[in-house]
């Protein structure tokens, strides 16, 4: 089993995004990511061995004592043109987050929880769909029915973090939830 740290967006982004995931199961019978995510967010870290829960609990806590709540803008959508398409809700790289993903990535380094290069890829995203959308069939309808539930920019105040227990075969599960406001 793997952990990951990941971020979840305001609730008017949740709802939206989980209204699309709706939208494309039942016209499409698209669900992969609705059905085994659950919970929109943006993963910051992911890739750490659940054997280290404790410590890893320990250095979030630590990475984010003086963080309140981070704000950010969604920009419009993006797709990943890989084996199977992979559609997401892109956000603005901002200081603040960037600034907390460092803190973050710096410490589990630190507690030798992760190695340097860990996720050196990353973008902020939120993924809508991946698996089970294909380049056949319906794909520019339901690139277009995605597109029709975000014409506008969200702009979302972040207050929690999660700790995402995944393994392939089973849907993600929040172990951990970590208030922002509280700080």
């Amino acid at each position: 089993m793997m952990l990951a740290i990941a971020m979840v967006p305001g609730e008017r982004v949740c709802e939206n995004i989980k209204k699309t995931w709706n939208i494309v199961y039942k016209n499409y019978g698209i669900n992969f990511i609705s059905s085994n995510s659950g919970l929109p967010h943006i993963t910051l870290i992911s890739g750490l061995h659940e054997e280290k829960k404790e410590e890893i609990i320990d250095s979030i806590r630590s990475s984010i004592i003086s963080i309140k709540s981070i704000t950010l803008c969604s920009k419009g959508l993006g797709v990943f043109l890989i084996e199977t398409p992979l559609v997401y809700l892109r956000w603005k790289n901002n200081k603040q987050l960037i600034k907390l993903r460092n803190i973050l990535l710096n410490n589990l380094v630190k507690n030798q929880l992760v190695n340097k290069n860990l996720n050196s890829d990353w973008i902020a995203k939120t993924t809508i769909c991946f698996k089970d959308l294909s380049y056949e069939d319906n794909f520019t309808n339901i690139i277009l029915t995605i597109k029709e539930m975000f014409t506008e920019n969200f702009n979302e105040e972040v207050e929690r973090l999660v700790l995402i227990r995944y393994q392939d075969s089973e849907k993600e599960k929040v172990i951990k939830e970590f208030s922002l406001k509280n700080n």
